[in-house]
């Protein structure tokens, strides 16, 4: 199980204390790179769904959280196979391993310093991730890192949250995507048997996927603890029976409009569509997807299909038409 302070406190050299107490309070008040945490913790989330389904992965062992409250490396977190996992996301473009936010803030340095330390002192295998947005501040980082920190594995992650752009990433992408789809286009489809893997699955219905996925770690409550069979199974009661795909409340027609336009990204989860324009503008469409407000924001996407965000704004404020 992931740490409660009464589990480290014992670790933690002078000052520490207060300071991963502190580490934690601003929590998600940083929407845009809160959404970025969002765009990788979901792509993990997927890959570990798939691997429950393919009967590799324990359901009931394998732990995910989010915004730990014990955690030097607290974005977000996996404990596979009896191994940790710790994942630190930074969506800016100004990312070095000194750099403190405040005075009393602490630098990527030595927040993965403690975290290593607590993890040694433990006697615990864990792996440790920093997933930056930037192509050149991950490269500095790979370049300038400390001694000590080589365990700590740079990744560049851009705002791919389309599946052709995620494929780029993680090459398996396109095999998890298939072991969760369920195959409703298969002649021989009975109950629990899904598509081959060397069947296709069209982009459409890719982007459904993700998008619950996404919509699910949006969701995830701040320091609460998952086990994947939870987790797949508040993203769809019928994915963790495999007899169905029940994609969001959004029209597959309005969704593959928006997911084509260049700097929006957006999640849907509970009836609400939340969105990032230029990977730093928050906000929300003012409309219940299902209800009737949600189907005029549908209309008038199907009938204006935007291509882009400025074409796509009056929509976003509720301005329908007459």
């Amino acid at each position: 199980m992931f740490d409660q302070i009464e589990d480290v406190k014992d670790y933690l050299a002078d000052g520490e204390l207060d300071q991963v107490r502190r580490k934690n309070e601003g929590g998600r008040s940083n929407l845009v790179g809160h959404q970025y945490e969002v765009a990788y913790a979901s792509i993990e989330v997927l890959r570990l769904a798939a691997q429950m389904v393919m009967a590799s992965l324990d359901p009931d062992k394998t732990k995910i959280a989010a915004q730990l409250r014990a955690s030097f490396v607290d974005d977000f977190a996996i404990i596979e196979r009896g191994v940790f996992w710790w994942f630190e996301m930074k969506a800016g473009k100004d990312v070095r391993w000194d750099k403190k936010q405040s005075k009393t803030a602490r630098s990527i340095e030595e927040n993965f310093r403690s975290m290593i330390n607590i993890d040694n002192r433990r006697r615990r295998k864990a792996f440790y991730r920093l997933v930056v947005a930037d192509a050149d501040a991950a490269d500095n980082l790979v370049v300038s890192c400390p001694d000590g920190l080589e365990e700590v594995e740079v990744i560049h992650f851009p705002w791919a949250l389309i599946p052709r752009d995620v494929e780029a990433l993680f090459p398996d992408f396109q095999e998890w995507v298939r072991w969760i789809l369920p195959a409703r286009k298969a002649e021989t489809f009975k109950g629990l048997e899904l598509y081959p893997i060397e069947a296709s699955y069209g982009e459409a219905e890719a982007n459904a996927a993700l998008r619950q996925f996404r919509g699910f770690v949006f969701d995830m409550r701040p320091a609460t603890t998952y086990s994947i069979r939870e987790a797949f199974k508040e993203i769809d009661r019928a994915c963790l029976g495999l007899f169905g795909w029940e994609t969001d409340d959004l029209d597959a027609e309005v969704a593959s409009i928006l997911d084509q336009i260049p700097n929006f990204q957006f999640v849907t989860f509970n009836g609400q569509l939340n969105y990032v324009l230029y990977e730093r503008i928050t906000g929300s469409v003012p409309a219940r997807l299902g209800a009737d407000s949600g189907r005029r924001f549908e209309s008038a996407v199907r009938q204006l299909k935007p291509r882009t965000v400025d074409a796509l704004k009056p929509i976003l404020r509720g301005k329908y038409g007459p």
